[in-house]
């Protein structure tokens, strides 16, 4: 996520918020890369998908208000997260297979994310970071079996 020792950006700004969109390009080519229609992309970004064609072909770089650039931030940590934990062939599928583990809970990540917006794509960054960091989760079963299994007897020496 970010640095504790780094100071918030204002969004409210609009400077902020356009040097921010100067990103735009690189989120479209990474959703290209997932496979995602222009369709999708401009649903997750909250764009019209002539908007993206004209980024695409450095027509015109929008200004982007507070959710789009959230947005843009949320789908940048996610494919980064996806791409640092799985191999590139099972990263770029990723977005449309299904996936048993809540919160998509059989959804592809795309269809989750698609019907939650921003909720969405901070519970799927939220859960890809935890990843990161070791922390990994299962799904509702797996936990079950989890706790279902035996425990060991420890001692512990005095």
């Amino acid at each position: 996520m970010s640095d504790p020792e780094e100071p918030l950006l204002n969004l409210r700004n609009p400077a902020v918020r356009a040097r921010l969109a100067g990103g735009l390009p690189a989120v479209i080519w990474m959703l290209d890369s997932w496979g995602l229609t222009r369709a999708q992309q401009a649903e997750l970004l909250t764009l019209r998908p002539t908007t993206l064609r004209q980024v695409q072909r450095a027509v015109v770089l929008p200004a982007l208000n507070m959710d789009q650039v959230m947005r843009l931030s949320f789908l940048t940590g996610i494919y980064r997260a996806v791409y640092a934990l799985y191999e590139a062939d099972t990263a770029a599928g990723w977005m449309r297979r299904a996936n048993g583990r809540a919160p998509f809970l059989g959804q592809t990540p795309l269809g989750y994310l698609l019907a939650g917006g921003i909720p969405a794509l901070l519970a799927t960054r939220r859960l890809l970071e935890s990843d990161l960091g070791g922390q990994f989760t299962g799904t509702p079963s797996t936990q079950a079996l989890a706790r279902s299994l035996p425990q060991p007897d420890i001692q512990l020496d005095d």
